[in-house]
């Protein structure tokens, strides 16, 4: 079996539109008690585009794709302070590959190449988001020593709020303490384009009925925890008789807000980690919060 791998740029991408199509179908995703898939659309690399500048790594066995993981150097805002770093995101490997260690693969491909496709005197945070399932996640398979740098630094709790979920929100006011953490922004990018989700470029689609999900991202950026809450009740007040959902992420170092939450009966209908290395600003402390609009995860 001859395997390889590739680095290409958003242009060369787009050769393979057809081969990432057939891969995404083959994927599903817990949400509550069902699930849902992610279409990117007819062309794979916009919705990549509009968070930063991607590098695509790919995987082959025989010459046939059988994996993909996205590498996107992008701006983040740390503790008011624009940084830059690079959120690697999408790893799909094909069901039907030979290889137990094609995940493993395109992530030491990626790391070897690095200094090839981003600005590493610049670059001071790596992560990747991984939804949660009964059975943990991905990481859980991978134990290769170039990946023992990254640590899991946040738990986001993730809400879909519906009418009568923010109905509870405007009704039962709650005090925000900001508290004494600093923060990471990791969805400072301009919003307006990818906050909704039936745009073509990253659409969800229940597996139990096949329709769309449509809900709103809430992602501000740059702002503080009291100012955060604040802007999440404004959205609410806006869309009073907006039937689609909020979707919003919590890192559950906001104990005030998820216990809030759960005391007026919202439950999370899933959950995420966060994982990161530091390459310059500790942002692995326990000191530190994150924010991030819910498109990323």
């Amino acid at each position: 079996m001859e395997i390889e791998l590739k680095a290409l740029n958003n242009e060369e991408i787009t050769k393979y539109q057809e081969e990432l199509t057939a891969l995404e179908i083959k994927f599903k995703y817990p949400l509550g008690d069902d699930f849902f898939r992610i279409d990117h659309g007819s062309d794979y690399r916009n919705f990549f585009s509009m968070i930063g500048m991607p590098t695509y790594f790919l995987y082959f066995e025989s010459k046939i794709l059988m994996g993909i993981l996205v590498a996107i150097e992008k701006d983040i805002f740390h503790d008011g302070q624009k940084k830059s770093g690079v959120y690697l995101a999408d790893l799909k490997i094909d069901p039907r590959a030979k290889s137990f260690r094609a995940s493993l693969r395109l992530f030491k491909f990626c790391f070897e190449n690095a200094d090839k496709h981003f600005n590493l005197s610049k670059i001071e945070f790596v992560y990747f988001i991984s939804m949660q399932s009964q059975f943990g996640d991905f990481t859980n398979r991978l134990k290769a020593s170039y990946l023992q740098q990254f640590k899991e630094v946040s738990f986001f709790n993730i809400y879909f709020l519906d009418q009568t979920k923010r109905s509870k929100i405007l009704t039962n006011k709650i005090e925000v303490d900001p508290m004494h953490l600093k923060h990471t922004y990791l969805s400072p990018e301009n919003t307006q384009d990818i906050k909704i989700t039936t745009k073509g470029n990253k659409d969800l689609t229940l597996l139990s009925n096949g329709e769309n999900i449509e809900f709103i991202h809430f992602s501000p950026n740059n702002i503080n925890l009291t100012d955060w809450w604040l802007s999440l009740v404004q959205l609410i007040k806006e869309m009073e008789n907006d039937p689609r959902e909020i979707c919003i992420a919590i890192d559950t170092k906001r104990n005030n807000c998820t216990t809030y939450l759960e005391q007026h009966e919202i439950q999370p209908s899933g959950t995420a980690k966060l994982y990161g290395a530091d390459y310059g600003i500790n942002l692995t402390a326990d000191d530190n919060m994150f924010f991030v609009g819910t498109y990323q995860i």
